[in-house]
């Protein structure tokens, strides 16, 4: 890889680690299902590379699906 990439993907980790570090009492880390990419044509689903770093011991796990939406789920 360039030393460009992995410049460029350390600055997006140091971001990340910032962001995280500043929650006082929570951390809600969201994404999308899917968002449509239309230049290459694909639907993109895939979380931050850097949430895969935070230990399980960390994490508390949400799914929402479509049954939840029915249910009309509040903020």
């Amino acid at each position: 890889k360039s030393t460009h990439t992995i410049d460029s993907v350390e600055e997006e980790r140091r971001l990340f680690y910032v962001a995280v570090t500043r929650a006082k009492d929570y951390l809600y880390i969201v994404y999308p299902f899917g968002i449509f990419d239309r230049e290459s044509g694909m639907v993109l689903s895939e979380p931050s590379r850097f949430i895969r770093e935070i230990g399980d011991e960390f994490l508390e796990k949400f799914i929402l699906t479509n049954d939840d939406e029915d249910e009309g789920i509040d903020n």
